[in-house]
């Protein structure tokens, strides 16, 4: 059971990762509102990423989703200009490091990466 300090915890950072991809998706000139829909931020972020659509179905799958989820993670810091272990925050503490990534004032040229 969740105490008092513990539930304003998590719902803070749950609005923190949702308003920091919101601020991503609209830095890269898709629609803000994408970023609140479940399904459509994974699909958004793959097409951020310039991974196949497919990757969609191991995303959904537990434990295994860490692996396509850091993938997809290294390509958006690889376009920020970040390293492996900017990825890797970004797959362990996404409220932090996507925050770190939305409120980057440098303009953001999306570059495709390939692994």
């Amino acid at each position: 059971m969740l105490t008092l300090i513990q539930t304003p915890v998590i719902l803070a950072a749950i609005v923190i990762f949702y308003e920091s991809l919101f601020y991503l998706f609209k830095q890269n000139d898709k629609e803000g509102y994408q970023a609140l829909i479940p399904i459509m931020n994974h699909l958004v972020l793959l097409k951020l990423s310039n991974r196949p659509l497919w990757w969609i179905v191991p995303v959904y799958i537990p434990f295994i989703r860490l692996i396509p989820k850091y993938f997809i993670n290294l390509s958006i810091a690889k376009s920020y200009g970040k390293s492996n272990g900017f990825a890797i925050g970004m797959t362990i503490l996404p409220w932090y490091f996507y925050g770190v990534i939305s409120l980057n004032t440098q303009d953001n040229e999306q570059e495709e990466i390939t692994l």
